[in-house]
């Protein structure tokens, strides 16, 4: 069974999706190091936290370099089954005459960022275990629609806010915000919502087999594993 169809449905959401929030290209160092990018001078979160402060940055939550700490960690997170990131995220930096406005509009650019990367890894694993277990057009089409369609409202439930930092000049406000996804609950929501739908159908436990394959994460394997 030729899978052109979906995989052209698949490329076009792909290039939709825009710029890919938690990844960041690297140009190779040139050195013996070959592929390893030359370390770039950085700040500790203390200074980072006390110049943005200088900058008029605040917080109303906790401390900004909390804040910032927590963020970093969790971006750098890794999940120990998969080997994969433990968050997608996002970051928004938003102006506006208000700081309610802007500080709504910087959410909601998140949730759609985050909405299009976990669509996505979603589609991207369905399309490969589709394929591998020989499902017919029909099927994977219908698997793809079921999974788009839960995930935005599991994305607004599950994803928080965190860095909220904002500076208010003159009539002027800006706001910089940014949002985790925790993948292994996200996925287990997707899991949960989708085999409820399935139950309904009279072929529902043959998409509830195809759902467990795709949700369930791959083992990492180390170098030294057959």
């Amino acid at each position: 069974m030729k899978f052109n169809t979906l995989k052209i449905i698949l490329l076009v959401f792909l290039f939709a999706m825009g710029n890919v929030y938690g990844q960041k290209e690297g140009t190779p160092s040139g050195g013996k190091t070959g592929k390893l990018i030359a370390p770039s001078k950085t700040t500790s979160v203390e200074a980072q936290a006390k110049e943005l402060s200088k900058q008029g940055w605040k917080v109303t939550a906790y401390s900004l370099e909390e804040q910032l700490a927590s963020t970093y960690s969790l971006m750098c997170k890794v999940d120990t089954m998969s080997g994969e990131p433990a968050y997608l995220w996002a970051q928004q930096e938003i102006s506006s005459s208000s700081l309610k406005e802007a500080k709504s509009y910087a959410e909601r650019l998140c949730y759609e960022a985050l909405i299009r990367q976990f669509t996505g890894y979603l589609l991207a694993r369905c399309q490969n275990v589709m394929q591998q277990q020989g499902a017919t057009e029909e099927q994977t089409i219908h698997m793809y629609n079921v999974l788009t369609e839960a995930v935005p409202r599991i994305v607004r439930m599950q994803a928080k806010v965190s860095l909220d930092i904002s500076k208010e000049n003159g009539k002027q406000a800006a706001v910089r915000t940014v949002m985790l996804l925790d993948k292994s609950k996200a996925t287990n929501m997707i899991y949960g919502e989708c085999s409820r739908k399935f139950k309904e159908q009279q072929d529902g436990e043959v998409y509830t087999q195809y759902l467990q394959k795709i949700l369930s994460p791959k083992p990492h394997r180390s170098p030294n594993q057959k």
